[in-house]
């Protein structure tokens, strides 16, 4: 008579010989088997997939909203931000005055929009005279300039004047792009004359990605700015960089499309 199985021992089950209980091959027959007994596999929870937020200003695929950013309590380190921007001139430009913004971000800011001039250039001198694409440079210069100017005008607005900013945005906008800012504004309106909020934004740098005589690709770095009228401790600072398409259309640069990195 065949002795009994020891606690830590199994049969086989393709040849029948005795072997450990703990063993994922028969020693005998080469078998693979099944996970030791005892031993319980325990798998992963399904990971969880956040549902994504709203779009936050026209076409912007982004978490975070351009038009309407989140406003934490109790940034006081952001609101000496403010004063940065208030003392900085309205008008575009593509360097920054040192000391006026973190070193780190004017080095990302200056690095990328050198290289993306390289490729711009490199591009342009790759294209045939038939292509459409512009190879001179004021041409490209003033679609950089609108862009640049156009985002400040879109991100910009305040509280007590939200009907007059929202009717210069639209100036610098495409029916399209105006209708879905139309609609964003109107979901974030209450809110932001509720809480006075005001929204301010700075271009830092731009450079042009591609461009023809009637549709260009800018990306731009700025500077946004969100406070609240009677909190000066209540705001928030985000640097954010932008791929902005724009369509020449009535002798002037339009913005069609905003796409946040």
């Amino acid at each position: 008579m065949a002795s009994e199985l020891q606690p830590d021992e199994k049969l086989c089950p393709f040849c029948a010989e005795v072997i450990k209980k703990a063993a994922i091959r028969c020693r005998y027959c080469q078998s693979d088997l099944d996970e030791p007994v005892g031993e319980a596999v325990v798998e992963a929870p399904p990971e969880k997939v956040e549902p994504q937020p709203p779009l936050g200003l026209g076409k912007v695929k982004t978490k975070k909203s351009l038009l309407t950013p989140d406003l934490p309590e109790g940034s006081e380190a952001q609101a000496d931000k403010k004063s940065e921007l208030d003392s900085a001139d309205r008008e575009p430009s593509r360097t920054t005055k040192p000391g006026n913004k973190p070193l780190a971000w004017l080095l990302v800011a200056t690095v990328l929009a050198a290289a993306l001039f390289g490729v711009a250039w490199w591009r342009a001198s790759q294209e045939s005279p038939n292509s459409g694409a512009v190879t001179s440079v004021p041409a490209r210069a003033a679609a950089m300039e609108a862009a640049a100017k156009n985002m400040e005008t879109i991100l910009t607005y305040s509280y007590d004047s939200l009907d007059q900013d929202a009717a210069d945005a639209r100036k610098v906008m495409t029916k399209a792009m105006a209708k879905d800012y139309d609609k964003t504004l109107a979901e974030s309106r209450d809110k932001i004359i509720s809480e006075k909020r005001r929204l301010q934004a700075k271009v830092l740098a731009s450079s042009i990605v591609r461009s023809s005589e009637t549709r260009a690709e800018a990306l731009v770095f700025l500077d946004q700015l969100t406070t609240q009228a009677g909190n000066p401790n209540q705001a928030s600072f985000d640097q954010r960089r932008v791929v902005v398409t724009l369509v020449f259309s009535e002798g002037k640069w339009l913005v069609s499309k905003t796409e946040a990195l």
